[in-house]
């Protein structure tokens, strides 16, 4: 199964720079994420003749997702005063909500904070098909790198202005997922962890080999938040498992997602499940997270937020505001 689980993984292998060699073959006008001089964020073009990639270019690789508001708004609750648009308005997003007059809540202020994905910063588009995402840098203090598959035609996409004025990822087929390499702050043992974000589920998931995974962990038994029904969403930390059912809209519609354990939680929007304390060691060491992986459906995230170690109620409920405020869910 181990096997058979790696090849599903080869096409999100991640390419650095210095890793081409001069006489690599590649796919003539094949582009991929690269890491240039000074840890630029860039990308990389296989020559006509297929015979090696071009030199690393940051000079228009790393940029933000755009949305279609004429309204710009200020939303204070990525922390830093991110200048953002908004669909709706001009509007002020504190996040996180209840603070008491303290300073506004921050996803890059949580202790144990992992991983935070948005689409507001970060993203590398693929030059050559314009909308398509090679990379999505981690916004955490971690600075993961999420490389897409680079297979042409499997690349994640942009849905523009998906969610109240906020791009989002798009994630479709086998193929199409991002992998982030192994590390520490993503080893969660036995102990708690929180997994939250903004998540439009695929009309059809599909279950076993290619099951649709939003994060994954290990070989499929370590750790996996999945989609394995039109309805539902599931939390998986070894041998224990709880699912929550949503109501089916059509078109899907983005919902706010978050999970924790060890003692386990789904929620999906107001819907709640809770499970059994789960002890298992979900590190899954020697494999990479699997992230946003569509299976034969069509899943996408608009953030993503990973942290490592036990999260309070009051946090939680301090992250789930924060996703509510932000994106008018």
């Amino acid at each position: 199964m181990k096997s058979l689980w790696i090849l599903g993984l080869l096409g999100a292998v991640s390419l650095s720079c210095g890793d081409v060699e001069q006489g690599a073959a590649c796919t003539p006008g094949e582009s991929v994420a690269c890491t240039g001089p000074a840890a630029c964020s860039g990308f990389q073009v296989c020559s006509s003749d297929g015979s090696a990639f071009s030199a690393c270019d940051c000079s228009g690789g790393s940029t933000t997702s755009s949305t279609a508001s004429a309204t710009s708004g200020s939303s204070t609750g990525q922390g830093g005063g991110m200048a953002s648009s908004s669909a709706t308005g001009t509007s002020s997003s504190a996040g996180g909500g209840g603070t008491g007059g303290d300073a506004p809540f921050s996803p890059e202020n949580l202790p144990g904070l992992a991983l935070w994905f948005h689409t507001d910063a970060g993203l590398i588009f693929d030059p050559q098909n314009p909308g398509n995402v090679l990379k999505w840098d981690d916004q955490s203090p971690n600075g993961h790198q999420a490389i897409a598959n680079a297979s042409p035609g499997w690349e994640p996409t942009i849905d523009p202005s998906a969610v109240n004025g906020y791009d989002a990822v798009r994630c479709f087929g086998n193929l199409a997922n991002f992998s982030i390499a192994e590390d520490s702050s993503l080893l969660f043992g036995a102990g708690g962890f929180l997994l939250a974000g903004i998540i439009r589920p695929g009309p059809s998931p599909s279950t076993g080999f290619n099951i649709t995974r939003f994060f994954a962990k290990g070989d499929g038994t370590a750790l996996e938040m999945t989609q394995h029904a039109t309805d539902a969403l599931r939390l998986a930390v070894g041998v224990d498992a709880v699912t929550t059912s949503f109501p089916l809209t059509f078109p899907a519609t983005y919902r706010i997602v978050l999970a924790r354990a060890n003692a386990m939680e789904l929620h999906v929007d107001d819907a709640v499940s809770s499970g059994p304390t789960a002890t298992a060691n979900v590190d899954g060491a020697g494999w990479p997270v699997i992230f946003c992986g569509g299976g034969s459906t069509d899943i996408a995230i608009a953030e993503f937020i990973a942290v490592k170690g036990e999260v309070s109620d009051t946090v939680a409920d301090q992250v789930r505001a924060y996703l509510a405020d932000k994106y008018q869910l």
